[in-house]
């Protein structure tokens, strides 16, 4: 399902109400978010509709698609971090009610923390932003689409976004990222990906309607049965 919106403005409150009805939905499962510069304003809706029409979130589980590993705990560079700022802390979770990669260490830590997110009824609704190359979660260019979850190697570019943005020194940056793999991400029940802007026209014409490939993770998507895609105006000019 492809959806067009306006505005980013209109696509951040569908996706929101998305969300909501996802997290809200009875039975087990997890609501799986991602957290970068489409996401963020998704999460700050969901804040906000709660704020204005409080609903009862006592049965609400979330899990995170990804985190950067040895980040100093409580950083705002955490994408775990983020989640309870963005949604955690304002929906008035309790903290069994957030499954995020940061409490997961070690080498085995993906395959404990895949396996955790299994043992709550897997994820019912994954919401995912989309990379220019193309990634999702931590999935860039050249990752199999049969991985389960795996610490990634992260390109300069990300390291120079967290530099940017959070001013993470560069003797500091992570070196790998703790992320759900394509056939992780594949798992989940439903996936929603929301993308704005108009630099991001042309992955996601590939991503849609191009061949099937490792070079451009998110074209595995077309391998799940459910998946929409909500896209502003200038992110589908292209299609």
């Amino acid at each position: 399902m492809i959806s067009v919106y306006n505005t980013p403005r209109e696509l951040h409150i569908a996706a929101a109400w998305l969300w909501i009805r996802a997290a809200l939905k009875e039975g087990d499962g997890l609501v799986g978010v991602a957290t970068g510069t489409t996401t963020t304003p998704i999460h700050q809706m969901v804040a906000r509709i709660y704020a204005a029409a409080p609903f009862d979130t006592r049965a609400i589980q979330l899990c995170a698609v990804d985190d950067y590993t040895g980040i100093e705990p409580g950083h705002e560079a955490s994408c775990s971090e983020r989640v309870r700022r963005q949604l955690v802390k304002p929906l008035n979770l309790g903290e069994d009610q957030a499954l995020l990669p940061d409490g997961f260490t070690g080498h085995d830590a993906p395959g404990r923390y895949e396996a955790e997110i299994n043992q709550r009824g897997g994820i019912r609704l994954q919401m995912l932003g989309l990379g220019e190359d193309g990634h999702i979660g931590f999935n860039y260019p050249g990752t199999s689409m049969g991985s389960g979850a795996f610490l990634a190697l992260l390109p300069q570019s990300t390291k120079d976004t967290l530099h940017r943005l959070y001013g993470l020194p560069m003797d500091q940056m992570p070196s790998h990222g703790l992320t759900l793999g394509i056939r992780s991400i594949l798992m989940s029940q439903r996936i929603v990906i929301a993308v704005t802007g108009a630099r991001k026209a042309a992955i996601v014409r590939e991503a849609i309607l191009g061949p099937v490939t490792e070079e451009v993770p998110a074209s595995a998507l077309q391998l799940h049965r459910d998946v929409a895609w909500l896209l502003d105006k200038e992110a589908a000019s292209k299609l």
